[in-house]
């Protein structure tokens, strides 16, 4: 990372370029998870399919959060979240604890009602937004804001970061030079 990049312009160029991801449908990103997905990319973590939840639409949607991740990166999720928990504790509903599945990061299930639009359904959903981003918040804090985070692979995903943090303000400046050509053009 250059000396005069911050810490704060890299994250913004990180966050926009994750907003402007797309599905196979066309359909951009949620914004409830923007932060999280965000967040492991920016740590090395190739993600290949997220959603916020939507536990008020129709009955084939996803009612809770998840992200997809590549296989490689099992372990590392499981480092990451064995840490968070470790170092920031249990949440005090155990249905909003983060489970690590194979190639998949989401909640326990709900298990009191299904029913859509119900506002059980919908404050289930919440907390577990609410988990998803606080652990969001101890990767961005703990890996890579801090020298020492509290997991061995801290060199590697350190450098990974920045490199990902520098390809990031690179991105955004190439898209802001070739837009500026384009506008003089005309």
């Amino acid at each position: 990372m250059s000396a005069q990049t911050t810490s704060q312009d890299v994250w913004t160029a990180a966050t926009l370029a994750t907003r402007g991801l797309i599905d196979r449908y066309g359909t951009p990103m949620d914004e409830g998870i923007v932060r999280l997905v965000t967040t492991l990319r920016v740590l090395g973590v190739k993600t290949t399919g997220s959603c916020e939840g939507h536990p008020n639409s129709d009955e084939k949607a996803f009612a809770f959060p998840f992200v997809v991740f590549s296989p490689q990166d099992e372990p590392l999720i499981g480092e990451m979240l064995s840490a968070f928990y470790r170092v920031c504790g249990l949440p005090t509903l155990w249905e909003a604890v983060l489970l690590w599945k194979p190639r998949r990061l989401e909640c326990n299930p709900f298990r009191e009602t299904n029913k859509r639009g119900s506002p059980a359904l919908q404050h289930a959903h919440d907390i577990r937004l609410q988990e998803m981003n606080r652990f969001s918040d101890f990767l961005r804090m703990e890996v890579v804001e801090r020298p020492h985070p509290p997991f061995s692979s801290t060199v590697t995903m350190k450098r990974m970061a920045e490199e990902r943090f520098q390809r990031a303000v690179d991105d955004q400046k190439a898209i802001t030079e070739e837009l500026i050509g384009i506008w003089k053009r005309v």
